[in-house]
């Protein structure tokens, strides 16, 4: 995730301040197969390690002018930490695996025909990722 911006207004200990930061991040990720409820299994993101992250705020404005490196402390520690450490090793939204449209393959196929996987488990084997399933 890179060159993420973030306007911010907000009062923190007490005082009023607003600024703009950039966050950049570097994070092991793993795609996996979810169960979601009266869906069925779907693929997800599921967050591991950081491996960097970059806070950098360019304008302070308010009580914490000239405060950005404990400003960059903080949203380090406290924001980001926090929320990243609550996906890490779990998954997170999910999306369904496409059906694949079999009138685009071949136009003597009528149209609508499509085969649709029954989503298994989603494995890394040499470098590919690689569903597995039942075809529907």
């Amino acid at each position: 995730i890179g060159d993420m911006r973030v306007d911010g207004d907000m009062t923190l200990f007490g005082a009023p301040v607003a600024m703009t930061m950039y966050a950049s991040m570097e994070a092991e990720a793993d795609l996996v197969g979810v169960d979601v409820p009266g869906i069925g299994k779907q693929i997800s993101v599921a967050l591991g390690k950081t491996r960097i992250m970059e806070v950098e705020i360019t304008q302070v404005t308010g009580a914490l002018t000239g405060a950005e490196d404990i400003l960059v402390g903080l949203v380090k520690e406290q924001l980001v930490g926090k929320f990243l450490g609550a996906f890490a090793g779990g998954a997170f939204g999910s999306f369904p695996v496409p059906d694949i449209d079999l009138s685009s393959v071949n136009p003597a196929v009528p149209p609508g025909s499509k085969i649709s996987l029954d989503l298994k488990e989603v494995l890394r084997i040499f470098g590919y990722t690689v569903l597995t399933g039942d075809v529907k």
